[in-house]
């Protein structure tokens, strides 16, 4: 029910596919976010690790981390990200 399909037609989402594509995009970039901006893991093994979790990580955890980077990117006091031997560092 996610798609409307005829065979030799294109395929095309549903309201409810449309949504559920939304979500899963929604969930993929927040994700590849925070590990990109948040934890300093490059693009390519986030956007794998993302892929991954995208799938299974919670509503809450998922808010929680948009608000994270959310709160990161407009913080006057730069953000926190993390540098390797370092650990979780303010950047000004």
């Amino acid at each position: 029910d996610l798609i409307h399909h005829q065979p030799y037609d294109l395929i095309t989402f549903t309201d409810e596919g449309e949504r559920v594509a939304r979500e899963v995009v929604r969930r993929h970039e927040t994700l590849c976010s925070f590990f990109t901006e948040v934890l300093s893991i490059d693009e390519e093994t986030a956007a794998d690790c993302a892929c991954k979790m995208e799938h299974i990580v919670g509503d809450t955890i998922l808010e929680r981390l948009i608000a994270y980077i959310e709160y990161s990117r407009q913080s006057g006091n730069g953000k926190t990200t993390w540098v390797e031997g370092e650990g979780f560092v303010q950047n000004a």
